[in-house]
């Protein structure tokens, strides 16, 4: 009988033991919270950064979404629904590699739409448009101190926007709220060499020399320096149907915020402020329908890229 309650007891401290050790041994792991210095911007994520609201809105009003959990070679070799649309917001967790690039901009070149929203596009993802360039420049980054969540820190001094022209994207918007960090979209003239101009930058060839009254630096410096295309300069040809040039859609004081052009068989639309699409600024002013229109406006499958954002299939 002693025997047995002596192992009895045993047991019981050895148990008491293990549970103490265990309790001393607990690290409570805590989720950092969102910020738009190093947001995420994944459909998984429910917080201010992310762009959960959005999936889930587009998937419960019956538009075709997926995530998108496969390496860019599989949008060439998919077997069953071929996404129409890649969307890619915010900088990724993972960075794209030269091949992944390639093999996205294929894709585009056979007929699909890349939908890119960032402040700072991957620039090897913005090939020129024949004559054209299209660049990004943020003016005003987020510090650590700001809260994604408090509207008025993320849109202090900024005025909605209004269409710059009625285009499928500007359908039922009347106007867009984006953050005070939206970056400026360029469209520049491809720098051509003076002994061998590019095909067709006639235009540009004789804009310089029309302007030759001026001295041979300032000729030469308005040759390189950054040209911000507005709606009003962008030539006759830019609003029909194939050209090459980049089209604005929306733009501000500073520039352009809302692009897109052609490349191969498909197009590559530009959106310079993820505020627009994510759980924080999805419901400010006619931002919802901006980012139905440009990510979901002209059908079919719809992927968002989750692969880049960490969560991958494998």
């Amino acid at each position: 009988m002693r025997q047995r309650l002596a192992i009895i007891i045993t047991v019981l401290v050895v148990l008491v033991i293990l549970i103490g050790l265990n309790a001393a041994s607990y690290v409570k792991v805590e989720q950092s919270p969102d910020s738009e210095e190093s947001p995420d911007r994944s459909t998984f994520n429910s917080g201010a950064t992310g762009t959960r609201a959005l999936y889930d809105f587009l998937h419960e009003a019956g538009y075709q979404v997926a995530r998108w959990r496969e390496p860019p070679s599989a949008l060439l070799n998919v077997n069953g629904p071929k996404p129409g649309t890649l969307v890619i917001v915010g900088r990724t967790l993972v960075r794209f590699t030269k091949s992944e690039r390639e093999d996205v901009l294929r894709w585009v070149e056979t007929g699909g739409r890349l939908v890119l929203v960032d402040r700072n596009p991957d620039p090897s993802l913005l090939p020129a448009s024949d004559v054209w360039t299209v660049a990004t420049q943020t003016p005003n980054y987020p510090s650590s101190e700001l809260d994604p969540t408090n509207l008025e820190q993320m849109t202090a001094g900024v005025k909605p926007l209004t269409p710059s022209q009625p285009t499928a994207y500007a359908r039922q918007v009347q106007t867009v709220l984006p953050s005070r960090f939206a970056a400026v979209i360029m469209v520049a003239p491809a720098k051509a060499s003076p002994d061998k101009p590019k095909p067709g930058d006639h235009s540009s060839a004789n804009s310089h020399s029309g302007s030759s009254g001026g001295s041979g630096e300032d000729s030469a410096g308005s040759a390189e320096s950054p040209v911000i295309i507005t709606v009003s300069d962008q030539p006759e040809n830019s609003k029909l149907a194939g050209s090459p040039a980049p089209v604005v859609h929306f733009e501000g004081e500073r520039g352009a915020l809302l692009v897109d052009y052609p490349h191969g068989q498909g197009r590559i639309v530009v959106l310079s402020d993820p505020f627009i699409v994510a759980n924080n600024g999805l419901s400010r002013a006619d931002n919802l329908q901006l980012a139905i229109n440009v990510v979901a406006g002209y059908g079919g499958l719809v992927a968002f890229d989750e692969f880049h954002q960490g969560h991958a299939a494998t």
